[in-house]
């Protein structure tokens, strides 16, 4: 009896919903970074610039790094990383890695193609 009369009395604490606030402001905040992330990279392969970092994912499924050593009008000269890894998220260890001593000169559209179709995933400017 006594129980039936004081439910109605009892509230339940707003910091009980507190955490769902939390997980979404966090969602929010990593949506928008992502989102302004993806609009300064079209700038970047738009307008590459010496020392710009390609990530990318390489025929056979691997991940590795190109660096732009040289820019034209119509063309982009790349030096590839050595080595590969075989997981996206270890692509920041090749950072260290030496890359070939050969340039290739790759064509403009050729690197846009691949950054939309996903081939290239990333793009680090210092």
């Amino acid at each position: 009896m006594q129980y039936e009369q004081n439910v109605p009395q009892t509230r339940i604490p707003l910091w009980t919903w507190s955490g769902l606030g939390v997980i979404a402001v966090l969602v929010a905040v990593l949506f928008f970074s992502n989102s302004r992330t993806k609009e300064i990279e079209q700038v970047y392969i738009k307008e590459p610039v010496e020392g710009d970092i390609y990530r990318y994912e390489t025929e056979d499924g691997a991940y590795s790094l190109m660096k732009v050593v040289g820019v034209s009008a119509d063309s982009v000269l790349l030096q590839y990383n050595e080595f590969e890894t075989d997981k996206k998220s270890g692509d920041y260890k090749l950072l260290e890695k030496p890359f070939v001593d050969v340039t290739y000169q790759v064509s403009r559209s050729h690197i846009e193609g691949m950054y939309s179709s996903g081939k290239i995933y990333a793009i680090d400017r210092k």
